[in-house]
């Protein structure tokens, strides 16, 4: 699993590798190293509306894209809408990866807990990467 090559302590180091995997994967900007404590971006991706949500297509691509990385043995952590943008080429991309983990990690107890979204019982991890997969990502924050 291409997951497994997620072994990075450093929070900063492991967003950039989180980056880099979900580009390598086809759901995530290019991006460059990090600058001043950002990764950054090098690509224009467009953040979804609720019309983009309401586009039966729009919407698929997301659940397919979230269930690549489920797949793969990744899991977001903070999927919701303001998470999801739109490439320039109509690829579906994540953002702010820093709550990204692998379910080796999961499994061994060796990520930040602070970084798993509070309010769900993470004993049930099919349960959480269900509602990632199905519901969360619908919610657009103001």
């Amino acid at each position: 699993m291409i997951a497994s090559k997620i072994k990075v302590p450093n929070p900063v180091k492991r967003s950039i590798c989180f980056a880099k995997l979900f580009h390598d994967l086809g759901v995530g900007p290019k991006v460059v190293e990090v600058v001043a404590g950002y990764i950054l971006i090098t690509e224009k991706v467009k953040p979804i509306t609720q019309t983009d949500l309401d586009d039966l297509d729009i919407s698929e691509k997301i659940r397919t894209a979230i269930k690549k990385l489920h797949s793969q043995g990744i899991v977001h952590g903070d999927l919701h809408g303001g998470n999801v943008g739109i490439a320039q080429d109509g690829r579906i991309v994540f953002l702010d990866l820093d709550t990204a983990f692998t379910l080796e990690e999961y499994r061994t107890k060796s990520f930040p807990k602070q970084w798993i979204s509070k309010g769900f019982d993470m004993n049930n991890i099919e349960e959480f990467m269900e509602y990632e997969a199905e519901e969360n990502f619908t919610v657009i924050p103001d």
